[in-house]
């Protein structure tokens, strides 16, 4: 529906969403390092291991990924409600998931190749005195994180056609009305008979429907 694109855009354009850009620049360039051989076995074993403070993506750990990871995730349970209402509750959990898809998604672009693979806003950055003898740098827009976790954690078409309590007391109400008779209410086709098999619930199903549908136009 229209309301939840620009709702996912809404979001999307918050600013109060977004890291520094200097420091998520140069939090990203996060290498990573070696887990060390007792997580390896561990590994070998099948243990999906976590790190503390630390992402994990195969036999490499990240630092200052988790970090970055941990600043978004704050920066989003501040508006957990407006916009990632199905984020989960541990606050752990989240922050790996993040990080994980900041070190699966992120490009490593060499100076040469910035004209196809590096994102424009940040090609400024490159030539700081701190990243001048750096060859290679990693790019990734802080806009794709925002897009991919609202798309993941925020509102679906499923959700919004889901009837909430107040939905169904609106119907309640029409369908015990005295005047109920009175109103021109047009036939519920099977989709709304089934799986209720009777007249009534039928309607209920229609009525249903309708309350939800108008409340979001």
């Amino acid at each position: 529906m229209d309301d939840l694109e620009a709702a996912k855009q809404r979001c999307i354009d918050d600013v109060s969403l977004y890291i520094d850009r200097e420091e998520w620049f140069s939090q990203l360039q996060d290498a990573g390092e070696d887990v060390g051989q007792k997580i390896r076995t561990a590994i070998a074993t099948g243990c999906n291991k976590k790190i503390t403070r630390k992402i994990r993506v195969g036999y490499s750990a990240y630092p200052t990924i988790y970090q970055l990871a941990h600043g978004i995730h704050q920066l989003m349970l501040s508006k957990k409600t407006q916009y990632f209402g199905k984020m989960p509750k541990n606050n752990t959990a989240p922050v790996h998931t993040i990080g994980e898809w900041i070190v699966g998604n992120r490009r490593i672009v060499g100076r040469g190749d910035f004209h196809t693979g590096a994102d424009q806003e940040f090609l400024d950055l490159t030539n700081r005195p701190e990243h001048q003898e750096k060859q290679q740098f990693y790019f990734l827009s802080q806009k794709d994180v925002i897009r991919h976790f609202v798309g993941r954690w925020g509102e679906t078409l499923k959700d919004a056609l889901t009837p909430t309590i107040d939905d169904k007391l609106r119907v309640a109400l029409l369908l015990f009305h005295e005047d109920l008779r009175e109103l021109k209410i047009p036939k519920p086709t099977l989709e709304h008979l089934s799986p209720r098999s009777t007249p009534i619930g039928g309607y209920w199903r229609f009525l249903e429907t309708e309350e939800v549908l108008k409340k979001r136009r």
